[in-house]
């Protein structure tokens, strides 16, 4: 199995884990997010994701904004705009 150290998570994972719909993944999520927390590793995303991210979906688990969830979790999620780190390339 990969056990990538940098990874890319498009509003999709996000919203999995905000809505906690499908189900499946929901553990390897949680255990990226853990692992990102404890510098294990590093989870990257677009900023396009403050669009993408639903009011309705930060609801579902408590959040008022975008910017409320990914402050909870500093430090495990690592925003990228037109400077993308090298190993987008």
């Amino acid at each position: 199995m990969l056990d990538p150290k940098n990874v890319f998570w498009d509003s999709c994972i996000f919203i999995r884990y905000l809505t906690q719909s499908p189900t499946e993944f929901l553990y390897d999520i949680g255990e990226f997010i853990t692992d990102s927390k404890n510098g294990r590793r590093k989870i990257y995303y677009s900023t396009i994701v403050y669009a993408e991210v639903k009011p309705s979906h930060l609801k579902q688990r408590g959040y008022g904004a975008i910017e409320d969830f990914v402050k909870d979790f500093e430090g495990a999620f690592e925003p990228i705009d037109r400077e993308c780190p090298n190993f987008c390339v």
